[in-house]
């Protein structure tokens, strides 16, 4: 058969169907309604994260319907052991592997790439994700509207969900096939997650293993609008240069967000002045001897419609990069099997621009205002695609565009083929370009991975994230694959190799052997990596030399959901041989981030933070120590209101002490995502001359956000 047929063959028929119901369902948890007797029904769930599509160690049911506005789903979950259930109020989007939780994950366009998913604790709690096999990432940032509620029950919990079909992105046809996931997330001793299909470990991708379910037909075809207007107010004290605190007048602000979707192929956003208040602060890192720039997730509602569209193989959209937006506006959309999306936005002067190299990234201020545009196009074959990605940055002071194709080969579940390439134009700099290709197989025994990257040193991709340019990089993995029957599921040894080198004249900026072991399904939903670096080489810049030097270290990353009361449990960091980059030197020394999560009780949760990281030379003297450490207290009053409380302490010794702690306390009350009120108080303390907290200042604010829907 040809291979093209290969591609675009779909599947000849769907083995289930969702009824259309008439009878009401009330989301309060209890299944007892009549609309659920007319769901359809399903009860086979395989366990595949500890036994790899074993049996499932307890009973699951889920039910789908829908009627004219929404999908309804239902869980009923037993246990045999129903005050083991692990049901705590917690805030939205925190609904994680520590805690008893169902979800369902819906490919409204049956494309068996991206899914929707919704989910909610035994407590009632929602979270939201993008599954995306494109990526292989499940991205919690985006937020959808639907309702939820769970009761415990004698014998388990049930939960009730009701999505808006507004929520949902299905094509224009009729009748339709979706293709859907239900999930059952078990933590014990052990962690269990069962499914309604089985997910090998060796596959490549996620959803494509979804189930069809066909029959929908009759959906509504109308526009669907949500405005959130928005209304705040702050006031700020801060030291003047007299060195006294002093007062500035109360200020308000108000902007808003529009979202329109026309046709369920089309939506339209915009923003005016926007708020992101309410997002929550960025857990710092340290920057001390750091060559190359950090990235932090995208949390902003605006910029997370139709998010799997923006992620390519080279990472040229960052939304963050867009710092202070004074209006966007967005049109995303879907026509047959092409996506697209474009978006354009006014971002305020002041914002930062990363000026890559090849062995150290810089900065610069943006003195003006700049406008940031961003179109994507990007057709499904299959399980494959074929794209094409513009972007442009303008401003008085200068451009940077890019343009250029990309796309994906996956002719089964086991290989895929990756590619892209792209042309840049900037002011000063001219020309540039940078391509990336790789190719993964992953099979049941074993897996092979092989990148390259290759840049100029004058690319730039101004609105997004590529701190590295002029280089040529060639990785490759191969790894084994063990289903040990006790202690752990899994376990894969592997090899990896990487050679670094400047694209210019070919000089030598990184290259290591790295061997190391990963595994999984451990007790208490434990999984954890170590890498060994044997003889890395790094090349230094020092003024005009470059020189190279060779350290060995390991890297380490190891996680745990000890039990409900230690909930979370991370370590991360390397250890041994490191390098001083601003004079070349060989030293010793760590960097450790040590995370836990303590629930108390059902209502509270405490979070701590410690980030350490040090150097000394070879013969002891200290180059520099650096610490965080981040105390977050979250007490959930009801699944719609929480006060928390943050206190944060940084300090770092490099030829003089530096930091300072900020805390800050917060009441929110949430109807939705965008319905909220928040009212919060932040000061914060620097460290002066004498090495004392001096207070630098104060900020009290609040903010009340409501969205219309029609």
């Amino acid at each position: 058969m040809p291979l093209l047929l290969l591609l675009v063959a779909g599947p000849l028929c769907a083995a289930s169907s969702i009824p259309r119901i008439d009878a009401p369902i009330v989301i309060d948890g209890d299944l007892s309604d009549a609309g659920w007797a007319h769901a359809q029904r399903v009860d086979h769930f395989i366990e595949y994260m500890q036994s790899n599509n074993g049996a499932a160690p307890v009973t699951t049911v889920a039910r789908i319907a829908y009627d004219s506005a929404n999908v309804y789903v239902a869980f009923e979950s037993h246990d045999p052991h129903p005050a083991a259930v692990r049901a705590p109020f917690i805030d939205r989007d925190k609904v994680t592997d520590d805690q008893d939780w169902v979800e369902v994950l819906i490919d409204a366009r049956d494309e068996h790439r991206a899914a929707l998913g919704f989910r909610v604790n035994a407590r009632g709690i929602q979270a939201d994700s993008l599954s995306d096999d494109t990526t292989q990432n499940e991205d919690f940032s985006p937020d959808y509207f639907f309702e939820s509620a769970a009761q415990l029950t004698p014998d388990g919990w049930s939960a009730e969900l009701r999505i808006p079909l507004s929520t949902l992105r299905y094509p224009a046809r009729d009748p339709q096939t979706w293709g859907v996931i239900f999930l059952r997330n078990y933590p014990r001793d052990f962690r269990y997650v069962m499914a309604n299909v089985e997910i090998p470990k060796s596959s490549n991708c996620f959803v494509c293993h979804e189930e069809e379910f066909g029959g929908i037909s009759g959906l509504p075809s109308g526009s669907h609008m949500t405005f959130a207007p928005y209304s705040s107010a702050q006031r700020v004290e801060s030291r003047n240069l007299a060195s006294r605190i002093q007062a500035e007048p109360l200020r308000g602000d108000s902007g808003g967000d529009l979202k329109w979707s026309p046709s369920t192929a089309l939506t339209f956003d915009a923003t005016l002045n926007p708020d992101f208040s309410q997002i929550e602060s960025d857990v710092p890192n340290i920057s001390a001897n750091s060559r190359f720039a950090f990235d932090y997730p995208e949390k902003r509602p605006f910029f997370l419609e139709g998010g799997d569209l923006l992620t390519t193989p080279i990472r040229a959209v960052y939304t963050r990069a867009i710092e202070s937006p004074a209006w966007g506006v967005r049109a995303t959309g879907q026509s047959g099997a092409t996506a697209y999306t474009a978006l354009l936005a006014s971002d305020r002067a002041g914002g930062t621009t990363i000026l890559p190299g090849a062995l150290s990234s810089g900065s610069i201020t943006r003195p003006d205002r700049t406008l940031a545009g961003v179109g994507r196009l990007r057709r499904t074959i299959g399980q494959s695609f074929v794209g094409v990605l513009a972007t442009i940055r303008e401003g008085s002071g200068g451009h940077n565009r890019i343009l250029g194709p990309d796309f994906a080969w996956k002719p089964n579940e086991t290989d895929r083929l990756v590619a892209q390439l792209l042309l840049s134009d900037t002011t000063g700099s001219g020309s540039g370009h940078a391509m990336r290709i790789y190719a993964a197989r992953d099979a049941k025994l074993y897996d092979l991975f092989a990148n390259f990257k290759h840049s100029s040193d004058s690319f730039r991709a101004d609105n997004g994230f590529v701190p590295q340019t002029g280089v040529q990089v060639f990785y490759a993995e191969a790894g084994w694959h063990f289903y040990p029957k006790t202690h752990v599921s899994y376990v894969r040894p592997y090899i990896g190799v990487e050679r670094d080198t400047r694209t210019r004249d070919h000089g030598l900026v990184h290259d290591g052997v790295y061997p190391g072991i990963y595994y999984e399904g451990g007790k208490f939903a434990s999984r954890g990596w170590i890498t060994f670096h044997p003889a890395d080489r790094d090349a230094v810049k020092v003024g005009e030399e470059i020189p190279v030097r060779r350290y060995s270290m390991i890297e380490f990353d190891w996680r745990a959901v000890p039990s409900r009361y230690l909930t979370s449990v991370t370590l991360h960091g390397t250890a041994g041989g490191k390098l001083d980059y601003t004079n070349a030197n060989e030293g010793r020394g760590a960097a450790l981030a040590l995370t836990g999560a303590i629930r108390p009780a059902d209502h509270l949760d405490l979070q701590l933070t410690m980030n350490r990281e040090w150097l000394h030379l070879l013969d002891g003297t200290r180059v520099f120590a650096a610490n965080i450490e981040r105390l977050k207290a979250t007490y959930t009053i009801s699944a719609r209101s929480l006060v928390r409380a943050i206190a944060q302490y940084d300090s770092c010794d490099q030829l003089v002490r530096s930091g300072g702690l900020t805390t800050s306390l917060l009441y929110g009350y949430r109807l939705n995502w965008q319905t909220v009120f928040y009212a919060g108080y932040g000061d914060e303390r620097l460290l002066d001359e004498s090495a004392r907290l001096r207070r630098s200042g104060s900020t009290l604010f609040a903010k009340v956000s409501y969205a219309w829907q029609r």
